[in-house]
């Protein structure tokens, strides 16, 4: 006998995978972040009482969508993929670990080089070891579970290989990259969101310009890592932890988005040689 989620994603779910998707990554986030919103409004903040619960209940909607959409189309056998791809470190070499850990801290580091280079500093406020070692516990704990993990079980373990049949692996991904962009746009709405990170909140249109070339690297640690989300993960999370503990600065970070568009594209240039299909790189 089918399972009631099953049966249910023979229906409307099942037929259609990425709306599906998207009723839970925008629609239960947005309505929750409102919520949120106006729960925080008269000089509170998202990160204090209520206010906070709805704001994570609402962040629950990507990983959500991609559990519930999992099963809905894929069954048990989905979600076990799904679950297992999110924690097994095993397909990851070396080289993968190298490039997941140290892509953004290496990225970063040689654009506050080139600053040097040119006589204006280096563009970093923070340092390595500025954090005793309990504030870098809590620290990388929470950007782990504010971002990475619920996010790349849904925008890279689901949508993307729904996407990925439909439009190719260049339009899937500037599709994903618009998808995630306009998933962020609420939060510059939260009163007090961007006060836990250092160096505030970005412009909307330099984000979009910074998850394009993110979303085609994590696109491809994800595929060369055998679909794995846990590769996936590491790598959006040492990005985040290299901007939160470097603290780079304007200019440091346009060099370093232009550093990251010419790594996007010899990504590009690999896919076109090779595109990505089931399993492969």
């Amino acid at each position: 006998m089918r399972s009631g989620l099953s049966s249910f994603g023979s229906g409307f779910l099942a037929r259609h995978p990425v709306a599906g998707f998207l009723a839970f990554s925008h629609g239960w986030t947005w309505g929750f972040w409102a919520v949120a919103a106006l729960l925080a409004s008269g000089g509170g903040s998202v990160w204090s009482g209520a206010a906070l619960g709805a704001f994570l209940v609402g962040g629950a909607g990507v990983v959500l969508g991609a559990v519930v959409m999992a099963g809905a189309t894929q069954g048990r056998a989905g979600l076990v993929r799904l679950g297992r791809s999110t924690i097994d470190p095993r397909p990851l070499g070396l080289w993968h670990w190298a490039v997941a850990l140290g892509l953004y801290p290496g990225l970063t580091l040689l654009a506050g080089a080139i600053l040097l280079a040119t006589g204006q500093g280096s563009g970093l406020a923070g340092g390595i070891g500025a954090p005793g070692w309990g504030a870098l516990l809590v620290t990388a704990l929470f950007l782990l579970l504010i971002g990475p993990l619920p996010e790349e079980i849904g925008w890279r373990g689901y949508l993307l290989d729904q996407l990925l049949p439909r439009l190719g692996v260049v339009v899937a991904s500037l599709t994903l990259a618009l998808i995630w962009w306009s998933w962020h746009i609420p939060l510059h709405l939260l009163p007090g969101y961007f006060d836990a990170f250092e160096g505030g909140g970005p412009h909307l249109l330099y984000q979009l310009a910074g998850l394009i070339p993110a979303t085609i690297l994590l696109g491809w640690i994800y595929f060369s890592a055998g679909r794995s989300i846990f590769a996936a993960i590491v790598l959006h999370w040492s990005g985040n932890m290299t901007g939160q503990l470097l603290q780079p600065d304007d200019s440091l970070r346009l060099i370093r988005l232009g550093l990251e568009l010419a790594a996007a594209g010899a990504v590009l240039l690999l896919w076109w040689r090779s595109p990505p299909g089931a399993g492969s790189v």
